[in-house]
């Protein structure tokens, strides 16, 4: 079985790792419910944080965000 590989190099002096897929599927971003990362005020979504999914269908999945106010 092929294993993904979550292309995060650039992300990586932000302070974000990939991490191990449950399933073994390669490695992935974490994210809360919310597509929160470990990093304060950094996203994710997509097949990046689950890729058993579709790149289109995993977007979607992610909950819609409240507006930032300052």
């Amino acid at each position: 079985m092929p294993r993904f590989h979550a292309r995060i190099e650039p992300f990586a002096g932000l302070g974000l790792h990939p991490a191990p897929h449950s399933t073994g599927m390669g490695d992935v971003i974490d994210v809360d419910a919310m597509g929160a990362t470990a990093v304060d005020g950094i996203f994710s979504a997509g097949s990046i944080t689950n890729p058993g999914q579709q790149v289109l269908p995993a977007a979607a999945r992610q909950p819609r965000r409240r507006r930032c106010r300052d």
